[in-house]
């Protein structure tokens, strides 16, 4: 068992690997001045980040699933601080990049990151 220390000491590891920044954008449905509905982002949010171009489902070693269903389109794994406000369905920004979130990988109280899978091309 982890002592609150030992972990923070762990997340503050983690943070000072994460060399990059995005930006998060959650999409929402907002009406025009024409009542009409579209979607865009309505809040942001910087993130300190770490990008890799793939993911593990694309090496073979996570789910190949994911990989499946995502064919044709570039995948992206991107590390966050383990208490980013991220989730299925969000937009990352990285270096010019807009990125849909696909899935979240969270590992719980003892969490050191957060590793958002996303795809390229909205």
């Amino acid at each position: 068992m982890l002592t609150p220390e030992e972990l923070e000491g762990l997340r503050e590891t983690q943070a000072a690997s994460l060399y990059a920044t995005c930006t998060r954008q959650r999409i929402g449905r907002v009406m025009d001045a024409h009542g009409t509905w579209t979607e865009a982002p309505t809040s942001e949010v910087e993130y300190a980040c770490r990008a890799w171009q793939g993911s593990e489902a694309d090496a073979g070693a996570g789910d190949s699933a994911l990989g499946e269903r995502q064919a044709g389109r570039r995948t992206w794994t991107i590390t966050l601080p383990w208490n980013a406000d991220v989730r299925h369905g969000d937009r990352l920004v990285v270096d010019g990049a807009a990125l849909e979130v696909r899935a979240v990988a969270f590992r719980g109280e003892h969490a050191t990151a957060l590793v958002a899978h996303c795809v390229e091309g909205l």
